[in-house]
């Protein structure tokens, strides 16, 4: 059920963090704008990974993954935020659901 879960969130955040980046400046596409996508992305990998859990040692270095992955996208979103690519509003959603994420990686 966490599983299911925690897949759908990071999913969702997925979709909606890139609905916010069509709107970065064109000179940000190689920037801040790429390396969110990349940390978002990321952050789902290794959360999949997490749930393959094919040793102790594998699914703790997963999670390390996808929490140093979720963090980066944070901080990235954050900065996005404070140089006015991102609306506040639209930041404050986006944080939510990434806390949210954490929890649930946290539970697992």
């Amino acid at each position: 059920m966490v599983r299911i879960k925690i897949f759908d969130k990071t999913h969702r955040l997925i979709i909606e963090t890139l609905k916010i980046l069509d709107d970065f400046p064109y000179s940000e596409n190689y920037g801040l704008r790429s390396r969110i996508k990349i940390s978002a992305s990321s952050m789902l990998d290794n959360i999949k990974g997490v749930y393959k859990k094919r040793g102790r040692p594998d699914y703790c270095d997963r999670f390390n993954s996808a929490n140093n992955s979720l963090e980066e996208t944070k901080y990235n979103l954050l900065l996005a935020c404070n140089l006015g690519y991102i609306e506040q509003v639209a930041f404050k959603k986006l944080l939510m659901s990434l806390n949210e994420i954490k929890q649930l990686l946290v539970d697992v």
